[in-house]
């Protein structure tokens, strides 16, 4: 790294941290109103307002669909980050250059926002003077300077609904001196899918995908920047939110990446693992759109992979955790460097708390859909370095499962079984004495009030949907043999006390 003056230094440092705080607070988050933790079927992502129009109305249309949670459950504003008294940039920053503009969230660049880099956009444009079925590739660095004999590929999917997707098609070459490529002859319609990309060292850059007209060819053009495995030589920061949903046996856990990379060197992560909480199972993750992107790393937890150019980058994953069957849970949350700002949603019944070390007290909100949130959030400190982990605790889980009404509706049901195999004995059938009269008539009054407990504790919440049809149905099916065994009875003595009906004809009645 390059020495200056303290004086530089820390207007660097200050600019360096003042744009971190400025990201945090205008990163998408969850509750912010644009990016969903939920996954597919329980909520949808919110329209992203600083996107191109068709992908916001995309967003949009899901959100109609299933409006965020998070957006119901807002906290305040976090404070921005107080910038180092000290001047120094973090170990191993690269000193910043004065002539860097600012850059918005997106990536794009806004204005206000010291420190931070004003990435170009890869872009794909109609081109008037290209005739259709041509295309031109130009590589460009992060200050829009064409990038000679870059390595370029092409890919092309043809799809049909008779034959369906053709095999990939590749076609590579390497830019010219002006760093461009140019194609011609290639397949127009939606019928042919492209994607261009490059590499730079280890990182992987590409333009969004495209298909030609039939009247225009396409002009494609697309930033490589430096790379470093090193976050540290890097602006890049993140944020993050943690969402819990109580399920039947165990817990749902969503959580959203947020990473800003404010410089002009790409980040590449070297094979970084962040763990997650254990025994997690059913991991699952929501394409990103983009090179970078987390995969599972087994029984150890989620892996950062891939390339994160200048801009924002959104990382979403859900995965469960099983219930330790006691009144409080702890989960530790891993989070990967350079980690600033965390928010922590809970869904939550009237006993439930939440406690997360070092954070503030949780408040309790309600959703629009009625649904009871716990809600808490926090920004570190410069001094702190970033955050590290979280270490939640959920209090009031229930600890009584399904398995109690299964095993009371069995036992009934074993007492039912027992009478008639009594009664087929004695060749009375219907016939019961005073005692086990007696004992079905207390069983049927246990099974009505483990239905009332069931009810309430499904109207709870306590227990889920498929263990409240299982349980239900078994309790009913109990219930309805010894409701029938006592008509039984009832019948048979109301025979035999017929005058002029002997033993058959009070059987036959029965």
């Amino acid at each position: 790294m390059s020495r200056v003056d303290a004086g530089a230094r820390s207007r660097s440092a200050r600019r360096f941290w003042s744009g971190i705080a400025a990201a945090l607070s205008a990163c998408v988050l969850l509750g912010g109103g644009a990016v969903s933790a939920q996954p597919k079927g329980d909520a949808t992502s919110k329209a992203k307002a600083d996107k191109a129009p068709d992908k916001a109305k995309a967003d949009k249309a899901k959100a109609d669909k299933a409006p965020d949670k998070a957006a119901e459950a807002k906290p305040s504003e976090p404070r921005p980050a107080e910038p180092p008294q000290g001047g120094a940039l973090p170990p191993g920053h690269p000193p910043l250059d004065d002539d860097e503009g600012g850059a918005g969230p997106d990536g794009q660049g806004q204005a206000g926002m010291p420190g931070m880099f004003n990435a170009p956009q890869n872009s794909v444009t109609d081109d008037p003077a290209l005739p259709a079925g041509s295309i031109v590739v130009t590589i460009r660095d992060g200050e829009g300077k064409p990038i000679p004999r870059a390595p370029l590929t092409v890919a092309v999917q043809r799809s049909s609904i008779a034959k369906g997707d053709a095999p990939l098609q590749n076609l590579t070459r390497a830019t010219d001196d002006q760093g461009t490529v140019r194609y011609d002859d290639q397949p127009v319609g939606t019928g042919a899918t492209f994607r261009v990309s490059t590499q730079r060292g280890s990182a992987s850059y590409e333009a969004p995908p495209f298909s030609l007209g039939d009247k225009v060819g396409k002009q494609v053009t697309v930033h490589a920047y430096e790379v470093t495995t090193n976050i540290d030589r890097t602006m890049v920061g993140m944020q993050g939110v943690v969402y819990v949903q109580l399920r039947e046996d165990s817990l749902n856990v969503q959580q959203y990446f947020g990473v800003m990379n404010m410089g002009k060197t790409a980040w590449a992560p070297d094979d970084l693992v962040v763990a997650l909480p254990e025994g997690f199972r059913a991991f699952n993750k929501q394409e990103s759109g983009n090179d970078g992107r987390v995969e599972e790393a087994p029984k150890k937890g989620v892996a950062i992979r891939g390339t994160f150019a200048p801009g924002q980058h959104d990382l979403e994953f859900h995965y469960t955790v099983p219930l330790a069957g006691t009144e409080r849970q702890t989960l530790r949350l891993e989070l990967p460097p350079h980690f600033g700002q965390m928010r922590v949603m809970v869904e939550a019944s009237k006993k439930m708390g939440l406690e997360v070390a070092g954070f503030p007290a949780a408040q309790r909100q309600t959703g629009r859909d009625g649904k009871k949130i716990l809600v808490t959030e926090r920004q570190a400190r410069q001094a702190e370095g970033g955050l590290t982990s979280i270490e939640l605790t959920l209090s009031g889980l229930p600890t009584q499962g399904p398995g109690r009404w299964i095993a009371v509706a069995l036992g009934l049901a074993f007492v039912a079984g027992g009478v008639g195999y009594v009664a087929r004995r004695r060749n009375t059938p219907g016939a019961l004495d005073d005692d086990t009269r007696r004992d079905l008539r207390e069983a049927q009054a246990a099974l009505l009030d483990e239905i009332v407990a069931l009810e309430r504790a499904h109207k709870s919440g306590e227990v889920g949907p498929k263990s409240y049809e299982r349980v239900r149905t078994a309790l009913l099916d109990a219930l309805a043999r010894i409701v029938s065994m006592l008509e039984d009875a009832r019948e048979a003595k109301l025979a035999r006390r017929r005058p002029g009906q002997g033993r058959g004809a009070a059987s036959a009645g029965a």
